[in-house]
Order: C-alpha cells, then structure tokens, then sequence
C-alpha cells in the first residue's frame, strides 16, 4: 500500500511539470484509474489537496489537478467524497478571493467542478458562511466568471429554500454589463431557473422589465432568446400574472391613488386646531401686506431677486439630504430603473409598448 501511495504522489506532483504533455498525460492517466477502481477517488483527491494547498506551487499544476477533480463522475452514494471537494473548492476561493484576483483561469474551472460536485453534497449546508466568499467573484468578474458563481450561490441558497435578496441584486445588476456570445446560454439559463422559482410577482416582473431592456440594445440571435424565455416562464407562471405589461392593461387611476397613498405616507402634514381639538380650516390664501420670514424682497432690484436665509433650503432647491423628490407633484411611476434590489422595483405600472 505504501507503495501505490508514493506512486500516486509522484503522479499527482507530475501535474506541474514544466512539460504541458506530460501533465495532460497525468490527467487522461488518473481519469482512468478513477473510472475502474472509484474506491481510490478519494486518496486520490487527498494528494491533490495537499498538492493545491502547497507552497510555491506553480500555475500549471493548479489548472490540471483541479481540470481532473471537474470531470470526475459521481452518484448518490458519493457524498462524503464530494464535501471533500466543495471544502477544497471553496477554500481555494477564500484564498483567491483574498488576493483581490478576479480575472484567473482557475477560477471558472473551480466553479464548474463545484456546481458538479454540489448536488451531491449532502451536508454541504455547513460550508454556507464560505459561500460568501464567491459573492466577491459574482460582482466583480466577467461573464465566464460570474454566471458560474451565480449559479453555484443559487444552488446553495436553493438548499436552504431560502434566496436572499444579495443574490437577487447581484444578477439583477449583472444584467446591466454586456453579456458576450458565449455566455448567452448560461444567463438565460440561470435567469429561467432563478425566476422558475421565484415566490415574488413584483421581482418576477422587474426581471423580465430589464431583460426587455437588455433586449433592445442587443444582438438579434440574443433578443429571440430572450423572447422565448419570456414566452416559456409566461405559460409556467399562469395566465394570472403579467409578464409584460401593454398600455391598454394600464389603469391610470390605480396610479393616481397610488401617488396619493404615496404622499400620505411620505409628508408630514401639519394642521392648527382649536380649543376642542378640531381641525381649523385655511384657505391657504396669504395676505398681500403680511411679511414673509424667511424671504426678504430687495425694493431695489427686481421681483424675481430673492434672498434665502442661511441654513434653510429655498422653494427651488433640490439639495440637502431630502432624497424623495419634491418636486411638483403628479402622477409618477414608482418604477425606478436605478434601484438596487429588485423587489423594491415596482413595473406594474410601466408600459413594455
């Protein structure tokens, strides 16, 4: 056994060869050991992590030691050996993480063996709080990154039949980068996957808003994709929830009474009272010859010419901290194409064409 043992570690060391061949050989070599003796996967995968894990370990024996573990086949049976991985793969993110490295061909190679590794995990619920470490990737590499990352922290969010709202607002954000070719059918993927699921009407709703918008500004093959993803969610959501939303299906009084809850529950309304408690009403009618307080008319120059106290915001001032809009009021959409978190986006209201 001893002997087996030190060959299979100096097989595993081959894997940085300076020789590219030689380590590819390694790979195709202990692939097949895998596939006829599976009892050996998991010595195997222990002198691969102790290789990983080791210091001044060149590039190239990362990239092949972690290509085989990726194409390693697995069943039911394999639990043990696959949190064995997830601990491997998610160690070796907190790692990269921590160096600030997004761009890095380990990575997608990483997040591919560990969206393959996870439904077979069982416990791998206890490895949760290292999940965070790969919300770093999803907002800030590029699309051969990020979707893999997405995909894997929905998975785990999904275990827990519980998506948090970071997730929602990191796809929903990513939506806005441009998305290239190859990438295409990954994000729909994971789009109709992450929508499938979803409880909330609303956010369903803002999600197919922004892929509408992405849309327009892209390529034909994407834009028809993007269609029938809509189409096949709108036949698996029900005729009682709309998708898209037409001008004629808009309801200019729903807004109207909207607007005005809205301002009931955004302003402070202050009123005079009399002894008995009651309202005592004004007509809101200032009289010519009473002097205002806070604004002083110059005799000397023109009507138009005002001066503000120091410290106080003036009628047109839009500054300070005040961050609703005061301007006049009206009936306004409450859909906000800024916004962060998409439940908090309201595009029920929003006209598609």
């Amino acid at each position: 056994m001893g002997t087996k043992l030190l060959i299979l570690s100096s097989l595993v060391n081959a894997f940085g060869h300076p020789n590219y061949k030689i380590g590819a050989f390694v790979v195709n070599l202990l692939e097949g050991v895998s596939r006829k003796h599976p009892a050996m996967r998991l010595v195997m995968v222990e002198e691969i992590e102790i290789l990983a894990f080791r210091k001044n370990v060149n590039e190239r024996a990362h990239l092949y030691s972690m290509t085989f573990l990726t194409q390693m086949k697995f069943s039911k049976k394999d639990s043990d050996l696959c949190c064995r991985l997830m601990s491997i793969y998610l160690s070796l993110f907190k790692t990269i993480v921590g160096k600030k490295i997004t761009d890095n061909r380990l990575l997608p190679i990483i997040l591919a063996g560990a969206n393959r590794a996870f439904p077979f995990a069982k416990d791998a619920d206890k490895l949760l709080e290292d999940v965070k470490n790969v919300y770093f990737l999803a907002h800030n590499s590029n699309y051969r990154t990020a979707i893999p990352a997405l995909k894997l922290l929905f998975q785990f969010h999904k275990m827990n039949d519980y998506v948090s709202d970071r997730f929602y607002n990191a796809l929903y954000r990513k939506l806005l980068d441009n998305c290239p070719a190859g990438a295409y059918a990954q994000l729909l993927k994971l789009m109709f996957d992450t929508m499938k699921e979803d409880s909330s009407a609303q956010r369903i709703r803002t999600f197919v808003k922004r892929l509408l918008q992405v849309a327009v500004n892209s390529q034909p093959d994407f834009t028809a994709s993007i269609l029938i993803l809509i189409s096949r969610l709108q036949k698996l959501r029900g005729p009682t929830e709309k998708l898209i939303v037409l001008t004629k299906d808009i309801d200019p009084s729903a807004r109207v009474v909207e607007q005005m809850q809205n301002d009931d529950d955004d302003e402070e309304r202050y009123v005079d009272l009399d002894v008995e408690g009651n309202e005592i009403a004004r007509d809101g009618v200032k009289k010519e010859d009473e002097p205002s307080e806070d604004i002083v008319v110059d005799d000397d120059d023109s009507e138009d010419k005002k001066k503000v106290q120091a410290g106080q915001l003036g009628a047109s001032s839009t500054g300070g901290w005040v961050h609703r809009n005061i301007g006049a009021r009206g009936v306004k959409s409450p859909y906000d194409s800024v916004a962060r978190n998409p439940l908090f986006v309201d595009a029920s209201q929003v006209a598609d064409s």
